[in-house]
This record gives structure tokens, sequence and C-alpha cells, in this order.
């Protein structure tokens, strides 16, 4: 009972969520070196303030980058929106 109360409390969801996002940002960055190579810092850092739907949708569309201008673009559109 104790922990079904702890789990539904809102500051036990913030940080569950921020660690599902962390673990996103961090496998988002790994496939993108992998896919276009290194990353620069002010990029990285745009990735790190996106939401979870915006990671869930990069780390679907990243498979068809070709280059870092790809995401550049990518995060472009986003900004917009």
């Amino acid at each position: 009972m104790r922990a079904e109360l702890i789990q539904e409390s809102p500051i036990y969801q913030e940080i569950i969520q921020k660690g599902v996002q962390r673990g996103k940002q961090d496998t988002i960055m790994r496939l993108l070196t992998r896919r276009i190579g290194s990353v620069s810092p002010q990029v990285r850092s745009q990735i790190q303030n996106l939401s979870i739907e915006q990671l869930d949708e990069l780390s679907e569309v990243l498979l068809d980058f070709s280059d870092a201008a790809d995401l550049t673009v990518w995060l472009q559109l986003r900004q917009r929106m």
C-alpha cells in the first residue's frame, strides 16, 4: 500500500518522467552519432530541450538523415511549431 501511494505521488511521477526522457535522449544521441557523426554541443542542447513526444518522433526520423544538416533542419522545424 505504501509503495502504491509513493508511485502515485506527483514528485515520484516527475522523477520517473525525467528518467525516461534522459534515457531517450541518451539513446538518440548514440544513434545520431552512429548515423551522422559527432553532434555539436549546441545541437545536443536543443535535443535535451525536446519533449518526450518530440524525442519519439526524432528517434524515428533520424533513420532517414544523411548528415548533420538534416538534423539541423528537423530541429529548426520543431522550434517553429
